[in-house]
Order: structure tokens, then C-alpha cells, then sequence
């Protein structure tokens, strides 16, 4: 009898330190079957596995594993400790003394942000030590540019490749003469800079947000070209209530608030941080137009035209869906004429409005006083 030819079984793990988190992954493939294992270092990880054909269960072993190295994770147990055994620095102060935390071949790693409701958000408009600036709506990206190798290179917090435009290569070049590592978004053909990293052969992550931001608006003043935009900083409370005010009703998506004295930490933290995002939402009331396939708990939505917006999901504790041409309340970032709700999130029935009223959008980029539609008659 012949003996079917198997191939050995692969075990990897990887592991990924950043601010609060320490986390492991390890992927194992034996013949059929691959099993996962994650969570964080020294708790009870989750399991999952599946049975495949062998070359499926190896394609799986081998793009999961590829996935979590976009993310971050690195091989190397010692090498991935947050901080050192047996009297090292916490977690947190090791997290923001970071100062280059580079992803290989690519760029800088981003500092990502947690949300904060509106009240909070009041509290830092208060406080002289939280500046306040628009939140861009772009691709992010961490901008380097190498005088030395004459490159210009923007990478994704996924480590991907971030496309700009040869104008706005052509700008940096002109604006940043002796190189740069910058914090920024691409907006279409617009780079919407907001932090840097690093000037020339010098060192900014490490320096607290105050400093750097004056170094770059000491630089945005001798910038002429349309392709670079350079987001204003609001310090005071006058400012940032000033500059709220315009910001809302511009149609922007929000702002973030970044603590003066912290220094750029890579990654993000658990809860809080040296820097927080607050986005707007606005509210609409709506039409139910349609209700999804069986076994989807989600509606179509429509305003008062007939116009079809988008859909909704419907969460399993509000019961029953709500009958067709019923008018309901929902929530959402943006909206674009002619597209879908951005971010929609159901609020429940609305039984003192009619059908006339269903039309009050937010369209982006556009002033409320400019919005067809009547103002919203209530909460």
C-alpha cells in the first residue's frame, strides 16, 4: 500500500507591541487543517481553525501571516517587548519615547487617534494645554522626504504605497529643500499637512507637539503652491470656538485635539492619548423604502423625492423592522447629493414628523443655509 505524502506542519508567531497593546498571533498549518491563536501576551488567547485542502489551508496560513505583518506584528518574542524586564519604564512613557518607529522600506508609523462624544471635547476647548485643528478627510500618510536619495515617498498606516501627484512631489521638493518627515493626508490632488517628524537631519517626534507645530507654520508661511495645504492650529479658547463655528458649518467631518507638552506616539493607546479626534454627525429623518433581503436587518432609506440614500441597519433590540413608509431617524458623518448616507446609524421611529419633512441633509462641503430641505423640526 502506498503511503499518502504529507507535508509537515508550520507553526509562526508574531508579535506586536504599541503603546498599551501586546499582542501575539500565531498562525499553524498540518496538512488540512489551520489554526489560529491571537490576544494579548499572557492571557487566554482565542482559537479558530478551519479544514481545507492542503494548498487552500496553505494559502490561508500564508496570507493571514502577511496580513498581520502590514499591521505591524514582527517575529521575535524579546525583540517585540513593549519594555524591559524588572524595573523598566512603563508601557505608555516607552510608547511616546519612540521617536522613528519605522516601518521597513516605507515610512515613519502613524499616530492614531480615539474618539471622544461632545462632552469631553468641551473640556478641551476649555483647556490652554489642547490645541484644536481640522480633521482632514483623506488618505493618511507619513510623508518622507530624502534629499540624499532624491525620493519622496508616502506610506498608508497599513504600510502601503500612497500615490501623489508629480505637482505635489515637485512642491515638497520647493517647500521642504533640505528633506522632511511629515504627518498628513492626501486629499485627491492636496496634501493636508498637519504634524512633522522631522527636519532636515534633525529630530522632532521626541519634542512635544508645541514645538513642532511652530517649526511648521514657520515653514507653511513661504509655501505658495495650491497642491500643499497646511492645517491651522487653534490655541486659545476663543480660537477653537472661532474656528468650531466655521468648521460645522463648512460641512467639515471634525476636529482633533492634541495635548501642547506630549511628544508624537506611535500607534494607539487603549483609551485616551496625547492626541483625540471628534467627528460631527449630523441627523436626518427619513423614508423607509425597501427592506432588505430575508435574514438582513438592514432598510433602504429615501427622502421626501423619492431619492434613495443608502441603507441602514437595524438593531436586533428595537424588535420588529420598521414598515415600509414608515419615517425614521438617523444618524451620519456626511452625505454627498447624489449618494449614499456616510455612516449611517438608526435612531428610532419618528412619529411627529410627516413625509414633507423627511429631507434634511447635510451635505458636504456645503453651508447649512445653502441646503435644500427644511430645518429639523425636533428631536
Amino acid at each position: 500500500m502506498l503511503m499518502a505524502c504529507t507535508k509537515p506542519m508550520k507553526t509562526t508567531t508574531l508579535y506586536y507591541a504599541e503603546g498599551n497593546s501586546d499582542k501575539q498571533y500565531t498562525a499553524t498549518v498540518d496538512g488540512e487543517t489551520v489554526t489560529f491563536t491571537w490576544g494579548r501576551r499572557g492571557s487566554t488567547l482565542q482559537t479558530d481553525s478551519k479544514t481545507l485542502t492542503p494548498a487552500a489551508a496553505g494559502k490561508l496560513y500564508t496570507s493571514k501571516l502577511k496580513e498581520k505583518l502590514a499591521k505591524g506584528y514582527r517575529p521575535g518574542q524579546d525583540a517585540a517587548l513593549p519594555a524591559a524586564q524588572g524595573g523598566g519604564p512603563p508601557v505608555q512613557e516607552f510608547a511616546r519615547s519612540k521617536a522613528y518607529d519605522r516601518h521597513p522600506d516605507t515610512s515613519y508609523r502613524p499616530m492614531l487617534l480615539n474618539s471622544i462624544g461632545p462632552e469631553q471635547a468641551e473640556a478641551l476647548i476649555r483647556d490652554p494645554n489642547w490645541f484644536m485643528q481640522q480633521k482632514a478627510d483623506g488618505i493618511r500618510a507619513i510623508v518622507t522626504i530624502d534629499h540624499a536619495e532624491g525620493t519622496v515617498r508616502a506610506a498608508s498606516r497599513t504600510c502601503k504605497p500612497v500615490a501623489l501627484t508629480v505637482a505635489t512631489i515637485n512642491a515638497l521638493n520647493d517647500v521642504f529643500p533640505n528633506g522632511a518627515i511629515l504627518d498628513a493626508e492626501s486629499c485627491g490632488g492636496t496634501l493636508v499637512i498637519f504634524d512633522i517628524l522631522g527636519i532636515g537631519n534633525g529630530e522632532l517626534s521626541g519634542h512635544c507637539c508645541e514645538l513642532r507645530l511652530r517649526n511648521l507654520e514657520t515653514i507653511a508661511r513661504g509655501n505658495k503652491y495650491p497642491h500643499l495645504f497646511f492645517i491651522q492650529t487653534a490655541r486659545t479658547e476663543a480660537q477653537k470656538r472661532n474656528a468650531l463655528k466655521l468648521l460645522r458649518d463648512g460641512g467639515a467631518e471634525g476636529v482633533v485635539f492634541k495635548d501642547r507638552n506630549a511628544r508624537y506616539s506611535a500607534g494607539r493607546p487603549n483609551t485616551g492619548g496625547p492626541a483625540l479626534k471628534w467627528k460631527f454627525t449630523a441627523s436626518a429623518s427619513v423614508i423607509v423604502a425597501r427592506h432588505h433581503r430575508e435574514g438582513k436587518r438592514s432598510v433602504e432609506m429615501a427622502l421626501s423625492d423619492g431619492t434613495l440614500v443608502g441603507h441602514v441597519k437595524i438593531p436586533a433590540k428595537h424588535g420588529r423592522l420598521p414598515v415600509i413608509g414608515t419615517i425614521i431617524e438617523v444618524g451620519y458623518l456626511y452625505a454627498f447629493r447624489g449618494g449614499s448616507l456616510v455612516q449611517s446609524v438608526y435612531k428610532g421611529i419618528r412619529r411627529d414628523v410627516d413625509a414633507d419633512s423627511a429631507e434634511q441633509l447635510q451635505y458636504k462641503g456645503e453651508e447649512r443655509n445653502g441646503i435644500k430641505g427644511k430645518q429639523n423640526p425636533g428631536r
